[in-house]
């Protein structure tokens, strides 16, 4: 199929890389130790899913997860997170994860809530490599390797998108949680620190999407952060392509390093606590501009439409039909490139 490159930044399509003599080496490479590598990584991640979500049932059994736990179980249930995090991450080839600002890490003993713009579906086992435990996930994602296991046991939400009375459970849970637990008071806390992913869903590191407001509820200071894969050799995002499909090419590929930056807490003015839409946006600017990507106002609905899942153009956000066209899609071969991004 021919690619047809995009003039306007696009948070779906897919991101093709520059044939470079680099990009032919680190193939080539690839593929030659792929025979030796590729099983090797494929045993890894097999064990950490087996060992990790052996002893995590076994952590959490007769007990109500929906429940606070005693903070010794926690900090046990957040240590085989670790562990299966760490795994799954050399399983598959992210060895190298870089922290930036590391002063600004927030402390997951007394944080209100965390957030992070979303790549991949890969994201949370980055984050329990590096200490973190409890997200908000799509439901979908419950029966992914690891990370399904380690965000029930560590106490994570999922929510079923396309359910409207599951989002409203949901988003009641996390006001309850970012606003109403009791590490403020010097007390240990009741839950671990949510991590979301204020978009939504994934995007491919040219644009973010509108941030929902479900982490500014409360009007607390939110624990800022983002991540940057290596897009050199292939596209790491899942926006374009299966969640299977973007695991498979850094598990051949030689290594893929992977950039967290702390920003520290942005703290609300009372327009922004009042207006938690207004503090979402807010905070989207602060990241449109940290991380150079363009701000756009597409939908879930233009990605399943993108993505092939509906074929239904007349529900698209106005923003998709002014920008992009109803000949936008995956299946007709459009692309960002990424050294035009």
């Amino acid at each position: 199929m021919k690619e047809i490159p995009l003039t306007k930044p696009n948070p779906f399509a897919k991101v093709v890389q520059k044939k470079t003599l680099g990009y032919y080496l680190y193939w080539g490479l690839s593929w030659l130790l792929a025979p030796i590598l590729f099983p090797i990584r494929v045993i890894i991640i097999i064990f950490s899913s087996v060992v990790t979500t052996t002893i995590l049932k076994f952590l959490t059994k007769d007990i109500d997860i929906n429940k606070p736990l005693h903070p010794v179980k926690t900090k046990l249930i957040q240590k085989m997170e670790y562990f299966g995090g760490l795994l799954y991450c050399l399983g598959s080839g992210r060895y190298f994860i870089k922290e930036i600002n590391p002063q600004l890490k927030p402390d997951l003993k007394t944080a209100n809530v965390c957030i992070c713009n979303h790549v991949s579906s890969f994201d949370p086992c980055i984050f329990l490599r590096l200490g973190f435990q409890s997200f908000v996930a799509k439901e979908e994602l419950r029966k992914m390797p690891v990370f399904g296991i380690c965000t029930w046991a560590g106490q994570g939400l999922f929510v079923k998108r396309d359910n409207k009375q599951s989002s409203e459970i949901i988003s009641k849970i996390i006001l309850d949680r970012t606003s109403n637990d009791i590490q403020s008071f010097g007390y240990p806390r009741k839950y671990p620190v949510l991590m979301i992913f204020p978009e939504g869903t994934t995007v491919n590191q040219t644009a973010l999407m509108p941030f929902k407001k479900g982490a500014f509820m409360g009007g607390k200071p939110v624990s800022m952060i983002s991540l940057r894969y290596q897009q050199k050799y292939f596209d790491p995002s899942d926006t374009s392509s299966h969640m299977v499909t973007t695991q498979f090419w850094p598990m051949i590929g030689l290594w893929q390093t992977i950039e967290v930056e702390y920003f520290g807490d942005y703290i609300p003015n009372d327009q922004e606590v009042a207006d938690p839409q207004l503090y979402a946006d807010n905070v989207r600017n602060f990241y449109s501009e940290k991380l150079n990507q363009q701000k756009t106002d597409c939908t879930l609905k233009d990605k399943m439409y993108y993505f092939g899942k509906h074929s239904d153009y007349s529900i698209c956000s106005q923003y998709y039909k002014d920008n992009y066209g109803p000949e936008v899609t995956r299946k007709n071969g459009y692309v960002v490139q990424h050294w035009k991004k």
